[in-house]
């Protein structure tokens, strides 16, 4: 009687596609981190980048630290033993609104690519940087693709990012 049970689960098993093209991924709390995106130009574009190691990580992303308690600057070194780490920032008028919603998260081939929805929020008194962080399993493609709305706005590659200016002296 088992194994007349487990014929039908183990046939659906044989159809499912490899766990390599559809990788597990975990959206992170950005507000676990102490830390910023760094500047870029233009800012109305989007800026997108692909870690693959803690030296990765700091070159697009700078600690923020304030006073009192311990603070998280970047993901635990054993987090890029085996995954990596991706963003897409873009420039806001509101932090308080709900402006990223990641849909799928596929890798194909030689790329990952991140399909999300971008809802602008009301324009503000300031500007902010909002941005939102994928943790996936490593090692990464060499071609990471971001659509927004529909719209491949981004692509990048593990340790760059478009587009990014040089961290401030």
């Amino acid at each position: 009687m088992r194994l007349a049970l487990a014929i039908p689960f183990l046939a659906l098993a044989a159809c499912t596609p490899p766990a390599a093209t559809e990788p597990g991924f975990k959206l992170l709390d950005k507000d676990a981190y102490s830390s910023f995106v760094a500047n870029w130009e233009p800012e109305d574009a989007p800026l997108c980048a692909a870690f693959g190691s803690k030296a990765d990580w700091d070159k697009v992303m700078h600690p923020a630290p304030t006073m009192g308690g311990n603070q998280v600057f970047a993901p635990a070194d054993t987090t890029w033993e085996k995954h990596a780490v991706l963003v897409l920032s873009r420039i806001v008028g509101d932090l308080d609104a709900k402006t990223f919603v990641v849909s799928d998260v596929k890798r194909s081939g030689d790329a990952i690519d991140v399909t999300y929805a971008f809802t602008p929020p009301a324009e503000g008194s300031a500007q902010f940087k909002d941005f939102f962080l994928l943790e996936v399993p490593g090692p990464l493609p060499s071609n990471i693709n971001f659509t927004e709305n529909g719209k491949l706005v981004c692509t990048t590659a593990p340790g760059a990012s478009t587009p990014a200016l040089p961290p401030p002296s």
